[in-house]
């Protein structure tokens, strides 16, 4: 897996690019979101696009990076996961878990909402 990031809007935006499916991977991810948490904005997604394939124990590091998270002012989404990706997601309840938007529109909603509730 490829991991590209980069800032935008007071976002911090995490490119997951090919397979993830390896132990390192889902350790190169949590490493890198964590070692930026204090530098980074408030908001944090992570573009599903690109994925081909996640396996269960790439969801479960999902569901884990958002417990990570809680207790702390960073709110989580995913983005625009594709076909399996989306359906594996949704089997699995992270969906329910991690906000997920498969429109930017839906994105800036979920956004908007969450900090209204602040």
């Amino acid at each position: 897996m490829e991991i590209k990031a980069f800032d935008k809007n007071n976002r911090t935006h995490y490119f997951l690019i090919g397979k993830v499916c390896t132990l390192s991977d889902y350790e190169e991810l949590h490493s890198l979101i964590h070692d930026n948490v204090k530098l980074t904005n408030k908001i944090i997604i992570i573009d599903l696009s690109r994925i081909t394939f996640i396996s269960s124990q790439g969801l479960g590091s999902l569901i884990s990076l958002s417990n990570s998270l809680r207790g702390t002012d960073i709110n989580l989404y995913l983005f625009k996961p594709r076909g399996e990706i989306k359906q594996e997601l949704e089997m699995a309840g992270v969906n329910m878990v991690i906000p997920t938007a498969y429109t930017e529109e839906e994105l800036e909603k979920m956004i908007k909402v969450k900090k209204k509730k602040k």
